[in-house]
């Protein structure tokens, strides 16, 4: 129930793997038209990424363990996303 004698950052958490991945293609219809077809690809190849393992020894059953995965910026799930955009500039 003290402090050790282990050193700042010894130990590391689980790291990030995440390839987030575009392709546009731009076409122009008429001079002054334009069309972009985008196909957008977020954590492509679908790696979960965990949170930090417990680290509070009043907690023992989650102590040493990840219990969750991280979350995007607006609480949907870092599973992978795909989405396509078609814009028309004029």
């Amino acid at each position: 129930g003290v402090p050790g004698n282990t050193g700042r950052n010894h130990f590391t958490g689980p790291g990030i793997h995440r390839w987030d991945m575009v392709m546009a293609k731009n076409t122009s219809i008429t001079e002054r038209v334009k069309l972009e077809f985008r196909f957008e690809g977020y954590n492509v190849f679908n790696h979960v990424e965990f949170l930090n393992p417990g680290n509070s020894l009043q907690n023992p059953a989650t102590f040493g363990q990840s219990t969750g995965a991280v979350a995007e910026n607006d609480q949907t799930t870092s599973a992978r996303q795909l989405q396509f955009g078609l814009k028309l500039k004029f």
